[in-house]
């Protein structure tokens, strides 16, 4: 469990770095415990969750900073944490995916050709997904990247959502992916 969530937090900052740039500052992120479970595939209460990212402490993260917000937990990352990610944590698909995914125009094509600049091993299936058109796609190994991208083009703009499997496999749709 703290393995899945120690990635997932790396991902996130390593995500908004790609996106915004690096700062040299503490990164917070916000999390309701249901979303924290269903990563984990767990049915901790807040009590238990706080304790499980508090072991994270001391690892390539720094201090990691706990507090509860509006019925969310908000998880920090110290600066020494972010920049342990920014200078140790490299996430090559990660970074085309996004850069690709910000071209005007981008195409489920140009998509798909990152995907399989990664490994031909991925899955792309379009799907009805809260009434609306929207294709899942992953590595279907889950090499290099093992989560399951839901993307969704509103008038040619791109939009995405990142999930663990765990998270998936909650949702109603989790049939989708093999």
């Amino acid at each position: 469990m703290k393995e899945i969530l120690l990635q997932n937090f790396i991902d996130i900052v390593k995500e908004a770095e790609i996106k915004v740039g690096y700062a040299p500052m503490a990164f917070s992120m916000y999390y309701p415990l249901e979303s924290l479970n269903r990563m984990i595939d767990a049915s901790l209460n807040e009590k238990e969750m706080i304790e499980l990212i508090q072991s994270l402490s001391g690892s390539v993260l720094g201090e990691v900073q706990i507090k509860l917000d509006n019925g969310r937990l908000c998880i920090t990352i110290p600066k020494e944490g972010v920049r342990y990610i920014h200078e140790n944590v490299e996430n090559k698909f990660l970074e085309d995916f996004i850069q690709t995914i910000k071209k005007v125009p981008c195409t489920l094509d140009d998509v798909k050709e990152v995907f399989s600049k990664y490994s031909k091993n991925y899955v792309c299936k379009e799907a009805l997904i809260d009434d609306e058109e929207q294709n899942v796609i992953y590595f279907k190994d889950g090499i290099p990247n093992n989560n399951i991208y839901i993307i969704h083009f509103d008038f040619g703009m791109p939009e995405y959502h990142r999930f663990t499997r765990n998270e998936f496999k909650k949702f109603d749709f989790a049939d989708l992916v093999d």
